[in-house]
């Protein structure tokens, strides 16, 4: 019993301490700490003042025109005078004058009607006549000419390459050769080559439309053959 009453008498104690000591450090922290009440925060108003209205501008002033100096009058008479034409006066016809006339030229005479038409006629009619001669086709045997024989290829024969070269010409209206060419072929280039250059050295009698020369194309023919050689 000593024992249990010593325990017990012993944690009174220490908790009667605690007791005080929390007590006292209450006590300590309410004196210490001042508790401040809260405080209201003041409110102003503040009034707003209008905005003054802007002065208005003042109004522009238009500069004075200047006044239109006045024109000097002229005189009437000066103005007519000046604008208007002169006028041209013609002289009356005296009595008795005689009045000029158109006279008509003097028509031509009959004769001369006659000689003009049958001028005019007989050009068209010349031509009709020239335009319907006979054409004769140009001459490149006999006469003043003396045109040699194209020349026989020695190759061709000893070959005996033969035939006949048929070769086109045109001839001037002065009986010269404008242009040689081959219209038919003789089989043989060689044959054909003396040709063209054996016509070329020619010169023809021209063609004629009645008594006028004139340029003519036609066909020669170039015989080249050995037997006659």
């Amino acid at each position: 019993m000593n024992s249990r009453t010593e325990r017990f008498a012993a944690l009174s104690g220490v908790t009667l301490l605690h007791v005080a000591a929390l007590a006292g450090l209450t006590l300590l922290a309410a004196q210490h700490v001042p508790i401040t009440p809260p405080q209201l925060a003041r409110m102003e108003l503040v009034s707003l003042a209008a905005p003054h209205p802007a002065a208005p501008a003042p109004p522009v002033q238009a500069a004075p025109r200047p006044e239109p100096k006045p024109r000097p009058e002229r005189p009437a008479a000066r103005r007519s005078a000046a604008t208007s034409p002169p006028l041209l006066s013609t002289p009356a016809p005296r009595p008795g004058a005689a009045t000029p006339s158109a006279t008509p030229s003097p028509s031509p005479a009959p004769e001369e009607h006659r000689s003009e038409a049958t001028s005019s006629s007989a050009a068209p009619a010349k031509a009709a006549e020239a335009a319907d001669a006979p054409i004769t086709p140009p001459l490149y045997r006999g006469g003043y000419l003396d045109n040699p024989k194209p020349r026989y290829p020695t190759l061709s024969l000893e070959l005996n390459e033969s035939g006949t070269v048929r070769v086109r010409v045109q001839v001037s209206a002065e009986g010269r050769p404008l242009d040689v060419s081959l219209a038919q072929s003789s089989g043989y280039p060689r044959l054909d080559r003396a040709a063209l250059e054996g016509v070329r050295q020619w010169r023809f009698v021209p063609a004629r439309r009645g008594q006028e020369a004139i340029p003519f194309n036609f066909i020669v023919p170039v015989d080249f053959s050995i037997k006659s050689h």
